[in-house]
């Protein structure tokens, strides 16, 4: 039996102090079941929709995974783990300051 993926997904923004003059956002989220029970060990991939980087992390023990220091635009997330359905977030989108 194949399970899906249930997301809950959090786009943070943050801007530096402006005497830096640089700002960065974040997504992090929690991998769950269809019964709501946490995913340890997903493997999430972010890549840039304008094709500049790909990364790729775990959910951890809370089934909660984070990439950080991500520049301003729009991301596509891919989950996947064995014995699931692969989830795609097609759009993304990082801003800074809102």
């Amino acid at each position: 039996m194949i399970l899906r993926f249930a997301l809950l997904l959090a786009i943070l923004s943050t801007a530096a102090w402006p005497q830096s003059m640089t700002s960065a956002g974040a997504i992090q989220g929690t991998v769950v079941d269809s019964t709501g029970a946490v995913l340890p060990d997903v493997r999430v991939l972010l890549t840039s929709v304008a094709g500049a980087s790909e990364r790729s992390v775990s959910s951890d023990d809370t089934g909660t995974f984070r990439f950080p220091a991500l520049g301003v635009g729009e991301y596509k997330l891919r989950f996947e783990k064995p014995g699931f359905d692969t989830l795609v977030v097609e759009s993304v989108a990082v801003s800074v300051g809102q």
